[in-house]
């Protein structure tokens, strides 16, 4: 996954501009900063789905190739 960084200091600036007390304004900041690896960007989310895209139409052609070897193997009518 992609990285970004918290500017925690405007971060801060904005939760107590929104009147929330200091303490409270940094302890959230605080979170968010340490969990800043787990989140997805953008960018992580059209890769994960080109990637799935990609296996399901594995997976679709592998299904195509088994029933043709099906019909071959037992005919039709």
């Amino acid at each position: 996954m992609a990285t970004y960084t918290v500017d925690t200091a405007a971060a801060i600036r904005k939760l107590k501009d929104a009147d929330c007390n200091e303490p409270l304004a940094e302890a959230i900041v605080s979170l968010v900063a340490e969990r800043e690896e787990e989140l997805a960007t953008e960018a992580d989310i059209r890769e994960l789905k080109a990637q799935l895209t990609t296996r399901m139409l594995m997976v679709q052609g592998g299904s195509i190739a088994i029933l043709y070897g099906l019909i071959r193997l037992f005919g039709v009518g």
